[in-house]
């Protein structure tokens, strides 16, 4: 698989990002919202330092195992940076999706131009 079609799926991984949630009914929505906001920052630095077993916790169970295949597939890709361009929060739902844009090399071919 292409580095470019990876980064697509783990970028769309995010969304798969699993948060558990205080569910006591004196936590508010906007409690709920933060937590989610520092939990995908977490995984969106993990992700970014390639550490990707720690960025697993972030990731629904029933998904994990598809999060691991994605990396797997990103062994020579070098992360530079990673921009979080939305967080939207459904507070009747009590679910939330994550835009976050990568910039990646991979290692080879930054190699074979030096």
């Amino acid at each position: 698989m292409s580095t470019p079609k990876a980064l697509a799926r783990l970028a769309g991984a995010a969304a798969l990002l699993f948060v558990v949630l205080a569910t006591s009914a004196c936590a508010t929505a906007q409690r709920r919202e933060a937590k989610f906001e520092l939990a995908q920052r977490k995984y969106t630095q993990f992700v970014r330092w390639s550490d990707f077993q720690r960025a697993e916790e972030y990731v629904a169970p029933e998904s994990r195992e598809a999060f691991l295949g994605i990396t797997d597939e990103l062994g020579g890709v070098r992360f530079m940076d990673y921009r979080i361009e939305s967080v939207d929060f459904d507070p009747d739902t009590n679910e939330a999706e994550a835009r976050v844009v990568y910039s990646a090399y991979r290692r080879s071919v930054a190699a074979a131009i030096s």
